[in-house]
């Protein structure tokens, strides 16, 4: 064997041992982006975004640009996504199109002209209040039942629940991380309610027994 051909073949296998466990120029491995599309009932367009899956589990994780519209074809929501969290220039339009807000997001989190404004479902608000996570806990009515609805700091919902005939007209974070809420019940009595901290209504007569 020739020093040249020796020379090669060591090349050769430094090489391969430099790029063993490597899938990109960086070390990192490419993720592979697919498209996820959901539709209105006509069979436009409601939602599309760019995502990989989860190597584990196989949930999709957003990743790359995102569109949202309204029935009517306007664009509600567009920006991108990086590792699933909001990344970069986010623009909401309303229905016709106008723009209602434009935000930057690093990480997730917004960093520059982080004003907004959120609708729900129907019902109506009586009392907010900022909670210990940096978000809000909101409560009143919603067709006719007491009305507990909690959301982030950004104000997207993360849960609401429905605590029997009546209305909510104030609500407090309590000590434990649940809320008391006082409203009017159907006669139009006063009432005062304790939740869990995700809403649920302790039952304080099972708590009275276990003792």
């Amino acid at each position: 064997m020739t020093k040249m051909t020796k020379l090669l073949l060591i090349l050769m296998v430094v090489g391969l041992w430099s790029g063993c466990g490597k899938d990109s120029p960086t070390g990192e491995e490419e993720k592979e982006l697919l498209t996820w599309t959901t539709t209105y009932d006509d069979g436009k367009v409601k939602e599309e975004y760019q995502y990989y899956q989860h190597p584990d589990n196989g949930k999709r994780i957003k990743e790359g640009w995102y569109n949202s519209y309204y029935e009517s074809g306007e664009v509600e929501w567009e920006g991108n996504y990086k590792n699933g969290n909001k990344d970069g220039k986010w623009i909401s339009n309303d229905e016709t199109g106008n723009l209602i807000d434009e935000d930057t997001y690093r990480e997730g989190l917004c960093v520059e002209s982080c004003e907004w404004r959120k609708t729900f479902e129907e019902g109506g608000g009586r009392s907010v209040q900022q909670t210990v996570d940096g978000g809000f806990i909101v409560s009143g009515w919603d067709g006719g039942e007491v009305l507990l609805l909690k959301t982030d700091g950004q104000g997207n919902e993360q849960w609401r629940n429905t605590l029997g005939e009546g209305g909510g007209s104030s609500v407090q974070q309590t000590v434990d991380g649940g809320f008391i809420v006082s409203g009017w019940d159907r006669d139009y009595d006063l009432f005062l309610l304790k939740t869990y901290e995700l809403g649920y209504i302790e039952d304080l007569d099972s708590e009275a027994t276990d003792d």
